[in-house]
């Protein structure tokens, strides 16, 4: 989870999860992740590096018992 004060995705919100996947790769492990990014925006959508969520969407993260 990245989590970014902007109201405008901007591609720089993303440039963390290509570092860490470079990471990962370096030690040989595979790990399946999902990604995402909470933002100061109102719209929440799914983006080909992670999954944008509106800081009004938060709640999402949290699985529910």
């Amino acid at each position: 989870v990245e989590i970014k004060s902007g109201a405008t995705i901007s591609t720089d919100f993303f440039k963390n999860f290509d570092r860490f996947s470079d990471r990962l790769k370096n030690t040989g492990k595979k790990l399946s992740t999902k990604k995402y990014v909470v933002y100061g925006g109102d719209n929440s959508q799914k983006r080909s590096k992670a999954h944008v969520l509106s800081w009004r969407d938060i709640h999402q993260l949290v699985p529910h018992s």
